[in-house]
């Protein structure tokens, strides 16, 4: 009997010994320190040389890669952070701009924080409305299209129809294809502020007559319109799935539409 009970005990003892282990549970890895990254951009920030700027800019790029891993509160010192290599500081000399358009970039793909930082950026005109700075007005605009955030939509219409620079324009037009997806009565809306805006440039490029031969409001219409108007189109064809070339072929369907159903469209 007690043989029989030890070889009952020996081979349960071989059965757990030759039975896999459990994988144990892996503990979630610890969270990313920020320290180092927002200490490099600082430094950059400081340096008025440029010469940290390739440093700052690929930690940028890292920090906006990274960024939906975060926790909550990561996420908002991030957006901080960045936000702060717009508004904060000494403002540098135009040919410095590399590390503001890094900056704008890198906000593109951080939500709504990021967009409100940025049309916050561009609503305070730290970066004036010159030929020098036109790279970073456009990252602004551009990277605020990319949040897909419905919050600053009116400001990209805004940018699109009374902006004075036509790369603006052209920019806050283009961006707003991003918003294929959105619900129909901000796509309307859009729709509405791109094809108001390019009809009535047409509308100013009448040329001169030949009592008045010389027409500088339509010559100036004609250069926007030259910038413009396919980036445009490509935009208006993707969030109402119709196509024309020019804004009075847009506003006459829009007049017939404006009131309708409109489809669902694809991403982009």
């Amino acid at each position: 009997m007690r043989s029989a009970q030890l070889s009952t005990a020996t081979a349960v003892a071989l059965a757990l010994a030759l039975t896999p282990a459990l994988p144990r549970a892996q503990d979630p890895p610890p969270p990313v320190d920020l320290d180092a990254p927002l200490a490099a951009i600082t430094a950059a920030l400081k340096d008025r040389s440029g010469s940290l700027d390739e440093e700052a800019r690929a930690t940028l790029a890292q920090l906006g890669a990274d960024f939906s891993e975060r926790p909550a509160a990561e996420q908002k010192k991030v957006v901080r952070a960045v936000r702060d290599v717009l508004l904060r500081g000494r403002l540098r000399t135009p040919e410095l701009h590399s590390i503001y358009v890094a900056a704008a970039e890198a906000l593109g793909v951080m939500g709504k924080g990021g967009a409100k930082a940025l049309e916050l950026t561009y609503t305070r005109k730290r970066f004036p409305s010159k030929p020098q700075w036109l790279p970073v007005r456009t990252a602004l605009v551009r990277a605020a299209g990319r949040t897909r955030e419905l919050g600053v939509v009116k400001f990209l219409c805004d940018c699109a129809s009374r902006a004075v620079e036509d790369e603006v324009m052209l920019a806050a037009g283009e961006t707003l294809a991003h918003y294929a997806q959105a619900p129909q009565a901000v796509r309307k809306d859009i729709a509405k502020c791109l094809i108001l805006r390019m009809s009535g440039l047409e509308g100013q490029s009448v040329t001169g007559t030949p009592k008045d031969p010389v027409n500088l409001g339509a010559d100036m219409a004609l250069r926007t319109l030259a910038v413009i108007r396919t980036p445009w189109n490509g935009t208006l064809a993707k969030i109402t799935g119709a196509s024309f070339e020019t804004g009075n072929d847009w506003q006459r369907w829009w007049n017939d539409h404006k009131r309708s159903s409109w489809p669902a469209m694809p991403g982009n």
